[in-house]
């Protein structure tokens, strides 16, 4: 009998288990979850991709004490449809299948035990409880494999019909929260190329190239993340860097292509690019978008309120112009353009510092500074 806290702890699983956004820290949290609630030493979990499934993790209490860093250990591989392997066997009929001893299985019975894994980690796999993942059309999602049931003595059991009818239940909303997981991340990876496409073109207007917007809103991802912003939007600012010069599609090519030093009523329309950016992307209910137009409106601010079109100054300038702010002007001084060579970086890197509390934000020119490995990694990743 399933008692009332369970299911208040199962009903608050699944509506976690509903806000996740990433498919790794969902499963990771399934693979756990699964062993507190049942009460065993570890979980698998498998991923169907087309006709095969695909292991994707694993958790284990036991290995885990032995093993740092276990998960990292764990290589990822497919495994056929077919009565070869219980994972397999149960992809094929979809139907829950509760084994008491996997090394007691006979010769006759229709699927396998393989013990690889056992041998490698100098482990005993004893009972096993392996679900089909079903979403609410039936259709397999992926496998749950639950490993070595345990009693209140510690000792290894074969998992109950109350343990099946809760791991059910487990597999059932983790099916339907990684499928929808799934297709957010295949939109969310198509929105990601869509804006990346749209910065390039503005690029091209502006006679640069794919690698100058690849750069800087790499150096912007590292920045951002080393300098407090929260780390689900980083992602996000990778892509909406991309987009500072958006803006640069309302100057004209005049302007925008002059080989040489600008003129003062030249350089104000130049700067409009930046207003005009934040009106192309306003208005839009997309985080992606509305951090994109932050950037664009926010990127040639100044720390000590010089800068434009606002004239804001230190923390009124949001954290991710800041950062934008910096990583372009980099970029744009260790890039050869048409009116000027490209400096070296030993230069331009004692340009940004000499910057520090007057172009800049003091805190990021130190984190810059200090991931300067990393910095011109990227930097001679995406050479010209």
């Amino acid at each position: 009998m399933i008692k009332t806290e369970q299911w208040e702890e199962l009903i608050l699983l699944g509506v976690n288990l509903s806000s996740y956004q990433q498919l790794d820290t969902l499963l990771y949290t399934v693979a756990q979850e699964s062993i507190k609630v049942i009460g065993c030493e570890g979980a698998t979990i498998y991923i169907k991709k087309n006709n095969h499934l695909e292991f994707m993790v694993a958790q284990n209490k036991v290995l885990e004490k032995k093993i740092p860093n276990l998960k990292h250990n764990f290589q990822k591989h497919a495994i056929p449809f077919s009565n070869e392997s219980i994972a397999g066997y149960v992809a094929l009929t979809k139907t829950p299948l509760n084994i008491p001893d996997v090394n007691l299985l006979e010769p006759t019975t229709p699927y396998r035990f393989y013990d690889n894994f056992d041998k490698l980690y100098q482990y005993k796999t004893t009972s096993t409880l392996t679900l089909p993942m079903l979403d609410n059309q039936k259709e397999l999602i992926g496998i749950l494999q639950l490993i070595n049931r345990y009693d209140s003595q510690d000792k290894i059991i074969a998992f109950t019909q109350e343990d099946i009818f809760i791991a059910q239940y487990l597999a059932s909303i983790a099916a339907m929260s990684i499928k929808n997981t799934m297709l957010n991340e295949v939109l969310k990876s198509s929105y990601y190329e869509t804006v990346e496409r749209l910065a390039l073109a503005s690029e091209f207007r502006d006679l640069e190239t794919s690698n100058h917007i690849k750069r800087m809103s790499e150096y912007s991802y590292v920045l951002w993340k080393k300098c407090g912003g929260d780390l689900s939007e980083a992602e996000d600012l990778r892509y909406a860097a991309q987009m500072h010069d958006i803006g640069k599609v309302g100057i004209p090519d005049r302007i925008l292509q002059k080989p040489g030093p600008l003129t003062p009523e030249e350089r104000k329309i130049m700067e409009k690019h930046t207003t005009i950016g934040g009106k192309i992307l306003e208005g839009s209910s997309s985080n992606l978008l509305q951090l994109s137009r932050i950037v664009a409106l926010t990127h040639h601010e100044k720390w000590n309120g010089t800068g434009y079109p606002l004239g804001l100054k230190k923390e009124e300038i949001p954290l991710a112009g800041r950062i934008v702010a910096l990583a372009d002007v980099f970029d744009a001084l260790t890039s050869k353009r048409v009116y000027k060579p490209a400096f070296a970086t030993e230069k331009v890197f004692a340009i940004i510092k000499e910057e520090k509390g007057k172009h800049f934000d003091p805190h990021i020119v130190e984190v810059f500074l200090d991931s300067s490995k990393e910095i011109l990694e990227i930097h001679d990743r995406y050479k010209e």
